[in-house]
């Protein structure tokens, strides 16, 4: 399917206001719109989580499992 001259002109012209964020927030908050899981992610929390829900939660793992040693 070819697209039309006419259509490309317009893709153009809309291209030049659809420029995405330009303050330095909105850039951050649209660095992070591809994130799934976050499995590799340099950031340990989102912005709405609570390190110390984490680490409640990693207390109450470790003492409900009671790993033995680093590797367990």
């Amino acid at each position: 399917m070819s697209t039309t001259e006419q259509r490309r002109a317009a893709n153009r012209t809309n291209a030049l206001s659809s420029t995405g964020p330009t303050s330095i927030e909105g850039k951050a908050v649209a660095s992070r719109n591809a994130t799934r899981h976050g499995l590799l992610s340099a950031k340990l929390f989102l912005e709405d989580e609570a390190p110390a829900d984490f680490d409640r939660l990693l207390g109450d793992l470790m003492r409900s499992m009671a790993p033995l040693g680093a590797i367990e």
